[in-house]
């Protein structure tokens, strides 16, 4: 997903089929408030809507690699390893 909203109609649709898990690396950082922001800019409350778990940085690419993870906030360089490997 590129914008909120797209992922707001997803998660909507997908409402009580399954939950959606998102990562950031602590509770009281900048990435957690950037998150919780663009969630609700799509129509999704960031407390009732989604998961939002914390990893440590340098395992939050693998974890979403995996597949145990929908998506995440983090500092780079965790955001560009996605896009260069093609996972994100």
């Amino acid at each position: 997903m590129r914008d909120a909203a797209s992922l707001g109609e997803v998660i909507r649709k997908q409402k009580g089929k399954r939950t959606f898990t998102f990562a950031i690396v602590l509770e009281l950082s900048s990435q957690n408030l950037n998150l919780r922001k663009w969630l609700r800019s799509g129509g999704l409350d960031p407390d009732r809507d989604v998961r939002t778990v914390v990893i440590p940085s340098a395992l939050v690419h693998e974890t979403f690699r995996a597949g145990h993870l929908d998506g995440y906030c983090v500092a780079e360089p965790w955001n560009s390893a996605a896009v260069l490997d093609g996972s994100g």
